[in-house]
């Protein structure tokens, strides 16, 4: 039988370069100073904080599309009225009152009310119609 046979010299220095590799690795991945650092990945811009335009009272306004979250929409959210009339909505209008209790929210989640809000000019004042939240019967209800 033929069996070949590594010299031990060989397995030596492969052990030493695997142990150098490791450690190397596991340094180099510590921060210095035992700084704690965080991954923050870099999202576009436009991810982060879209320029709207604003208002002369100083309100944002613009499509809610462009927002990524919702703490990042305009002041005035850009939508057409029960009657097609195209206008702005007031994002604080638009979430309503948050439940103050889980009961609250369960109430709410299950149903199927709808309300109507102001639908304003671009200048935020000036109530040109009303938009409809929630539940529709057009929807299949």
């Amino acid at each position: 039988m033929n069996i070949v046979r590594i010299k031990p010299m060989w397995i030596y220095c492969f052990i030493v370069i695997t142990g150098i590799v490791i450690v190397t690795m596991a340094n180099g991945s510590k921060p210095a100073n035992n700084q704690i650092h965080t991954y923050a990945p870099d999202f576009p811009s436009h991810y982060s904080s879209h320029e709207y335009p604003t208002n002369e009272n100083g309100q944002s306004y613009g499509s809610g599309l462009d927002a990524a979250f919702s703490d990042t929409e305009p002041d005035l959210i850009k939508a057409y009225g029960m009657d097609g009339t195209l206008g702005y909505v007031k994002s604080t209008d638009l979430r309503g009152d948050m439940p103050r209790t889980p009961e609250e929210a369960i109430a709410l989640m299950d149903s199927d009310s709808e309300r109507q809000i102001p639908l304003y000019d671009v200048h935020g004042k000036k109530v040109i119609g009303q938009f409809k939240v929630g539940a529709s019967s057009e929807n299949g209800k």
